[in-house]
C-alpha cells in the first residue's frame, strides 16, 4: 500500500484522506481506535468486541436511553448524525 503524509494539527489532529475513510468505511463522527506500534501508531476501525464493550458501560451506567441495540451500533459504526451531543 502506498504511504500518505498528512499533517497534525496544533491540537494533535490528523485528518484521514476521504479515499482511505471511503474504503475503510469510516463515517463522520464514527470511531477510531489509535494503537501504539513499534514503528509509530496504528489507526483503524474497532473490532466488534469494541461495540459489545460500549454497550456494556451504558448497561451498567444506570442512564436509561432509548434505542434499540441496533440503533446503539450503527452509531456507534457509522458516526451519530450532526446535532446530536456526543
Amino acid at each position: 500500500m502506498a504511504e500518505l503524509l498528512i499533517s497534525v494539527g496544533p491540537k494533535g489532529q490528523v485528518l484521514i484522506p476521504k479515499s482511505l475513510r471511503d474504503e475503510y468505511g469510516i463515517s463522520p463522527y464514527g470511531k477510531v481506535v489509535a494503537r501504539k506500534e513499534k514503528e509509530g501508531v496504528l489507526i483503524s476501525r474497532p473490532k466488534p468486541d469494541a461495540v459489545i464493550e460500549s454497550f456494556r458501560r451504558i448497561a451498567f451506567s444506570g442512564k436509561k436511553i432509548r434505542a434499540s441495540p441496533a440503533m446503539l451500533k450503527k452509531q456507534f459504526v457509522e458516526g451519530f448524525p450532526k446535532g446530536i451531543p456526543r
